[in-house]
């Protein structure tokens, strides 16, 4: 729809990056114990093989899960509330405008056999069209 080849594969690793940065907070409180006093948590050392699944499943975290008594919600609890604030602040708010800053014009790079290829589209097309009845 952009017609770029780099704006979807930066997309692609910058969520990765959010994904990878959650799963090394689970890691770090679920598996190795970090904040066991402070949260409230009894690390088991190892994390829940459901966790991962779970968490790039979701789409809407509640932060309130990792209140719960049971493991496994806190894991998810924890995962997602740590993604999606990464994600919002950090991610999306400067490394995604500061990295379309540096690409300039490279943003929109689409190889020419590809720029055939693909179709055009016009958003504006329809309030440029006259209406009908």
């Amino acid at each position: 729809m952009l017609r770029s080849v780099l704006l979807p594969l930066k997309a692609v690793l910058v969520n990765l990056l959010s994904v990878s940065a959650a799963y090394g907070v689970l890691v770090a409180v679920f598996q190795w114990g970090w904040f066991d006093g402070l949260l409230g948590y009894d690390h088991l050392g190892y994390i829940n093989t459901m966790t991962q699944p779970f968490l790039l499943a979701l789409v809407a975290v509640f932060a309130v899960f990792a209140g719960t008594g049971t493991p496994s919600i806190k894991e998810i609890g924890l995962g997602l509330s740590v993604a999606i604030a990464l994600d919002a602040t950090l991610v999306r708010l400067i490394l995604v405008p500061a990295t379309m800053e540096l690409m300039g014009r490279w943003n929109w790079w689409l190889p020419g056999p590809l720029a055939r290829v693909l179709p055009r589209t016009d958003f504006d097309a329809a309030e440029r069209a006259p209406a009908q009845a």
